[in-house]
């Protein structure tokens, strides 16, 4: 038994084995490491017996759903492991395979519709980084905000008192809070009422 931790098991119905190699050799190359059957299962071996060995040491799961759809090891596979990861706070990441139902929301299972999900009938954004970042927790950066011509640039969350505070005259003074996410809310009000 391998005593290495796995950063995401591939849940997937073996009728979609191929997509599902290519995803994992991808995710091979960019150096995080899959469970996945074919790799991990010696042949006479017990599948269901490996991952449950396995289990506490991988990070993440992605439940692939292809154009065939769920398949019945596969629902069982959902069913029986998919409590630990919740239990365990582990991301779950549902995953369109390419050719299942393009252009439109795939039927998810119902306790898989609240996360969201990647699909690979898409090109933007790139599915396979989508769930990289998944798989690693890792937050996107959102664009960079500039000042717009003519608008002086301000510190995130600095509040001005005055008109003279924000270094014009102008008549209306305005704070401009930056959050986390990138959002931004202002308030202000004119002096001169």
């Amino acid at each position: 038994m391998n005593n290495d931790r796995f950063d995401v098991f591939l849940c997937h119905n073996s009728q979609d084995k191929s997509a599902v190699r290519y995803i994992a050799k991808r995710l091979r190359e960019k150096g995080l490491r899959p469970w996945f059957d074919e790799w991990e299962v010696s042949p006479g071996s017990l599948w269901q017996r490996s991952l449950e060995e396995q289990i506490e040491k991988i990070h993440s799961v992605a439940v692939c759903i292809g154009p065939s759809g769920m398949g019945p090891w596969q629902q069982m596979e959902v069913d029986a492991y998919l409590r630990k990861f919740v239990e365990r706070r582990c991301p779950i990441i549902p995953v369109v395979l390419s050719g299942a139902i393009k252009g439109k929301k795939p039927q998810l299972p119902v306790f898989l519709e609240a996360f969201a999900w990647v699909d690979f009938n898409q090109k933007e954004p790139h599915p396979l980084e989508r769930l990289i970042r998944g798989i690693t927790e890792e937050k996107t950066q959102g664009p960079a905000i500039e000042p717009a011509s003519g608008v002086m640039g301000i510190d995130p969350g600095k509040t001005f008192r005055s008109p003279e505070e924000a270094g014009d005259s102008k008549s209306i003074y305005q704070t401009v809070i930056i959050g986390n996410n990138n959002n931004i809310s202002t308030s202000g009000r004119d002096m001169n009422r």
